[in-house]
C-alpha cells in the first residue's frame, strides 16, 4: 500500500509520520514516537533544547510594555514582563489588578505551569488586558499580541541584537504548539508569524 504524499513511514517505529505544514523542504513528524525528520535550515523551537530555547516564549527575555494603561501616573503607564509567556498567560485573567501582579511577577515557566487552571476563557473565547475584553478571533486581539512582540523587540536588546539575528533565514517550527485558536492563546502559526515578522525588522 502506498502512503499518501503528505506522509511517510517512520524509520523509527514504522508508523505513519505526517508532513508538517511548512511550504518548503518536506519535514515529517511521527505522533507515535516523536521522530522528526531533520534539515539544517529548520529550527524546532523548544525551551528544553539549548539550541533554540532562546526563541521560546518561556525564556526570561524581560520586556517593557509602554502606554497601554490609561492613567496619568507615569509608573503605571508601563508594565515590565519577565517573559512573553508571563504576558500571554496573564491574558487569561479578567481582574486587572491580579493580572498586573501575575504579568509582573510570574516567570515564563511559572506562568506556563499556571495555564492549566487558567482555562475559563475557553468558554467565552475572551481574553483580557487591563480590564478590556478581547475576542480570541478578533483583529484587536491580534494587534494586542503584535504590540507585545514589538515591545519585546524594542526593549530587550539581547533578544533583538543577539538572539533574532542568529536565526534569521531559518525555517521556524514549533512542534509542541497547538493549531486550534479556540484552545490556545497563541497558535504555532501565530507564534512563527510574530518571530518571522520581527526578523524582517532587523
Amino acid at each position: 500500500m502506498t502512503e499518501p504524499k503528505n506522509s511517510i513511514i517512520c524509520p523509527v517505529c514504522g508508523k505513519t509520520a505526517k508532513r508538517l505544514p511548512i511550504h518548503v523542504n518536506p519535514l515529517y513528524r511521527c505522533d507515535e514516537c516523536g521522530f522528526l525528520s531533520s534539515d539544517e535550515n529548520v529550527v524546532n523551537i523548544s525551551y528544553g533544547d539549548p539550541r533554540s530555547a532562546s526563541l521560546s516564549n518561556l525564556y526570561p527575555h524581560e520586556f517593557i510594555l509602554y502606554g497601554l494603561y490609561p492613567t496619568t501616573n507615569l509608573s503605571e503607564k508601563q508594565i515590565t514582563c519577565p517573559s512573553m509567556e508571563s504576558f500571554l498567560q496573564g491574558l487569561k485573567i479578567q481582574d486587572k489588578d491580579l493580572q498586573n501582579i501575575f504579568m509582573r511577577n510570574y516567570s515564563g515557566m511559572a506562568a506556563y505551569k499556571m495555564s492549566a487552571i487558567l482555562n475559563d476563557w475557553k468558554d467565552s473565547q475572551t481574553l483580557w488586558f487591563n480590564g478590556v475584553p478581547y475576542n480570541r478571533y478578533s483583529d484587536e486581539y491580534t494587534e494586542l499580541i503584535t504590540k507585545a512582540y514589538d515591545a519585546l523587540f524594542e526593549t530587550n536588546v539581547i533578544f533583538r541584537e543577539i538572539v533574532l539575528p542568529k536565526f534569521k533565514g531559518k525555517i521556524l517550527i514549533h512542534t509542541t504548539g497547538k493549531d486550534d485558536r479556540s484552545d490556545t492563546v497563541l497558535t504555532e502559526e501565530e507564534f512563527r508569524y510574530q518571530l518571522n515578522r520581527l526578523m524582517k525588522r532587523l
